[in-house]
């Protein structure tokens, strides 16, 4: 996947007025997923995607993984992208969603098995949407 088409995946799905703010809130969500997730992961992840959007994934604040819940993620995703939390909620489904369709299947799965179920439950929420191209959580997740 491009730059351009994963940026316009998220646009189209979140219903965002513009490109800028589709690359906003998914700068957010990917920066606070790579504090959340191992280095190595984020990496891994970061290698199948765009440069344009990789990045984000690698400007990781500090070397340690931080344990935070959803509400947390939610929290932060909301902040760095100047959006209410419901919207915020909303918008990282969309991008994780579109993050599962841009990258293997296994390195989803990978990522599945470092987050708790409350966020596991966003793929799940993605998938069920309808929108085309999900990749399922794992039944025994």
């Amino acid at each position: 996947m491009q730059y351009d088409e994963f940026l316009t995946l998220v646009q189209q799905r979140a219903g965002l007025n513009s490109r800028t703010r589709a690359a906003d809130v998914t700068h957010a969500t990917l920066e606070t997923l790579a504090e959340r997730i191992d280095a190595d992961t984020a990496d891994n992840l970061a290698a199948q995607l765009p440069p344009g959007i990789a990045r984000f994934l690698r400007n990781r604040s500090g070397g340690a993984v931080e344990d935070f819940p959803l509400d947390e993620c939610r929290r932060r995703v909301a902040h760095r992208a100047d959006i209410e939390s419901d919207e915020a909620i909303r918008e990282l489904r969309v991008v994780l969603q579109a993050l599962t369709e841009a990258v293997a299947e296994g390195q989803v799965k990978h990522l599945w098995a470092e987050l708790p179920g409350d966020y596991r439950s966003l793929f799940a929420l993605a998938r069920n949407s309808g929108q085309h191209g999900a990749v399922s959580a794992p039944a025994n997740e």
